[in-house]
């Protein structure tokens, strides 16, 4: 099966939460998947969607460098969000390709 990542801004105002916006870009999943963080969050048992909440500050560990072009959506995202963005939320859904296991 094949996987999409979205990253999630969301921020604070007025009492509520909001989402300031969202880009479906690659990250380094695999650091949040050695760490243990992706949580299972599926609702339908035929595909697995994941999530796991970080810090804005803590992103930047799972970017890859500039000259990265598979990374480069999520990293312009990431430097375009405003200083009162504290959280991403990081979404890594399965979806049906097509293509074979």
């Amino acid at each position: 099966m094949a996987f999409f990542i979205n990253l999630i801004a969301l921020r604070w105002k007025a009492g509520r939460y909001e989402v300031h916006s969202q880009v479906e870009a690659s990250i380094d999943i695999w650091q949040l998947d050695q760490k243990n963080l992706m949580l299972d969050v599926s609702e339908n048992s035929s595909y697995l969607d994941e999530m796991t909440i970080l810090a804005r500050r803590a992103l930047p560990q799972y970017l890859a460098d500039r000259g990265h072009t598979t990374y480069s959506a999520a990293r312009s995202w990431y430097e375009s969000l405003p200083e009162d963005v504290p959280f991403i939320l990081v979404h890594r859904g399965e979806w049906e390709s097509g293509f074979g296991d």
